[in-house]
């Protein structure tokens, strides 16, 4: 079974909202809708490290830190 929540994802005063799909049968879970803006607002790309810490559990908000891996 595949559920869908909107989590927001927060860097220092802004938030982005995205949808966190769940699925139980294929055990694992997934940001989708609105990823995108978060990525591009957050300047991140393919290999950053991402690290959630949920700061509010009633609303679903995750505080994110990343490291920015420089590839020359």
């Amino acid at each position: 079974m595949k559920k869908t929540f909107k989590v927001g994802l927060r860097v220092g005063n802004r938030t982005w909202y995205v949808t966190l799909a769940h699925s139980s049968k294929f055990k694992y879970h997934r940001l989708s809708c609105g990823w995108s803006r978060f990525m591009h607002g957050c300047k991140l790309n393919i290999g950053d490290v991402c690290n959630f810490e949920l700061v509010d559990e009633e609303k679903f908000i995750f505080e994110v830190s990343f490291v920015v891996i420089c590839v020359d």
